[in-house]
């Protein structure tokens, strides 16, 4: 296991995982979403930005289990440069670390909070 998460490759094959699902549920669930990904010349990216309702999301992806501050905080200067409403960092954690409008989070918490944002 430890070969597998040290290969480069892994933390790619993690986000177009992630990007999937998200995909997936959302549009299991009827909502019809036009994914983007949004990457700034001096390096600040998104991967994954859609809009759901009137809100704009932005969703990054971390293979860590515990995603480094400076990581979040970069990422949440990119989801404020688009005007995302919503900023959630889907990382292996084991509790999400939620605010108001975000956090970061496991990809089964990012689940609910989706599923409680269509309903």
């Amino acid at each position: 296991m430890s070969d597998l998460l040290h290969q480069p490759w892994v933390g790619a094959s993690w986000e177009g995982f992630v990007i999937h699902q998200v995909l997936g549920l959302l549009a299991a669930c009827g909502e019809a979403v036009e994914p983007h990904y949004f990457h700034t010349s001096d390096g600040y990216e998104v991967d994954l930005v859609f809009k759901l309702g009137s809100r704009l999301w932005a969703v990054e992806t971390k293979l860590s289990a515990n995603p480094a501050a400076e990581d979040y905080n970069r990422f949440n200067v990119t989801a404020e440069l688009i005007g995302a409403a919503r900023r959630y960092m889907v990382a292996q954690v084991v509790e999400p670390a939620l605010g108001r409008t975000g956090g970061v989070l496991s990809l089964p918490h990012l689940w609910d909070v989706l599923e409680k944002e269509l309903h």
